[in-house]
């Protein structure tokens, strides 16, 4: 596992591993990259201290973080004559560059070990138009698009979404809008899932299932019943 922001909890490591009788110390290897130099470093040469021919997983937490500090996604306006702002396109290409050739490294690693590659990243807002076809809505809204603002990925691109094969959004809602009721029975106790944990499908096999920005395919619940160190 290679985390970017927050270092992982030790405790709840040997917690885990315990569970399952196994050792953490062989089945899981934990390291520590700041900065998008720190990752780079390790994409391009991987350790040789890891078991590379025994290792079937490899976890990038916060793949987000590096990236907003290298080339952040605003540039801070300074006081200028001038109207035009050279430097916010130049960050921007930057910053897509930089996403092209991480998610290149991400695959060759995936590609050369035979293993899975999985990221995690933050979302940001993005501004979406939509056209409603129901009279209901017609009738409040009239005939002018509605913007609204809805959550997407921190990474994006043509690049980037090419490297990408599979797509999951975890995120939280009121049960009620997703057909379940306030209480479900799980492993014999009821639970109230009134503002419940999702896990939605967003892309997979390559291929997009939904529509438009911030549109999540199939959901299902999820429970987590044990948060402690």
């Amino acid at each position: 596992m290679v985390d970017t922001c927050t270092i992982i909890s030790s405790p709840r490591v040997h917690r885990t591993f315990g569970h399952y009788g196994l050792s953490h110390s062989k089945h899981f290897h934990h390291i520590h990259a700041p900065t998008l130099a720190h990752l780079f470093s390790l994409l391009i040469n991987p350790p040789t201290f890891l078991p590379w021919s025994t290792t079937c997983l490899v976890v990038v937490e916060n793949i987000h973080v590096p990236l907003e500090i290298a080339a952040p996604r605003q540039v801070v306006k300074q006081p200028s004559k001038t109207s035009s702002r050279p430097g916010a396109a130049t960050n921007i290409n930057r910053r897509f560059t930089l996403q092209a050739q991480l998610i290149t490294q991400l695959k060759r690693i995936a590609s050369l070990y035979n293993l899975a590659v999985v990221v995690t990243s933050g979302v940001v807002s993005r501004s979406r138009q939509f056209n409603y076809q129901n009279q209901s809505s017609q009738s409040k809204h009239g005939n002018k698009p509605v913007h609204s603002a809805v959550l997407v990925s921190a990474l994006g691109g043509a690049e980037w979404e090419s490297g990408v094969t599979t797509r999951l959004v975890c995120f939280r809602d009121f049960a009620h809008r997703h057909g379940i009721v306030e209480e479900k029975e799980i492993d014999g106790d009821r639970q109230d899932l009134g503002a419940a944990r999702f896990i939605g499908v967003v892309k997979a096999g390559g291929r997009r299932i939904v529509d438009g920005d911030g549109d999540v395919g199939v959901t299902v619940a999820v429970t987590i019943n044990d948060v402690s160190p």
